[in-house]
């Protein structure tokens, strides 16, 4: 069965080689209270950098493995309700997003917060 599985896999990935994404993080991002902080720590603890992108409410910031962008940071301006701290926010991969919300409407995963939804006002 294992076997079959394998095979199937590796026919649909021939087909739509984005497939092999389907199920992975593919993004993370970062709400911190203190974006400097932030930075030198995951840049000494993991070698990230950050390449800034200006936005009309302030700047998203790009966090990057070597040339790789990985995910982006934001500062929080004020704690949010529910979040005593820094949170991170991954974001999953889908190969077919349309079919995937369709076969799920109304329904939501365990524990999803609102306030990765609605931003601090």
């Amino acid at each position: 069965m294992a076997q079959a599985a394998t095979q199937m896999r590796n026919e649909a990935q021939a087909q739509n080689p984005r497939a092999e994404f389907h199920g992975t993080f593919c993004w993370n991002e970062l709400m911190t209270l203190d974006e400097k902080a932030a930075q030198q720590f995951y840049a000494n603890t993991i070698g990230w950098s950050f390449d800034p992108m200006p936005m009309d409410w302030g700047t998203y910031w790009i966090i990057k493995q070597g040339d790789k962008r990985v995910g982006g940071m934001v500062e929080m301006k004020e704690k949010c309700p529910g979040i005593s701290g820094d949170s991170w926010m991954p974001y999953l991969a889908v190969d077919d997003i349309v079919g995937a919300i369709s076969c799920n409407r109304g329904r939501r995963p365990p524990r999803e917060s609102a306030h990765h939804r609605e931003p601090c006002s």
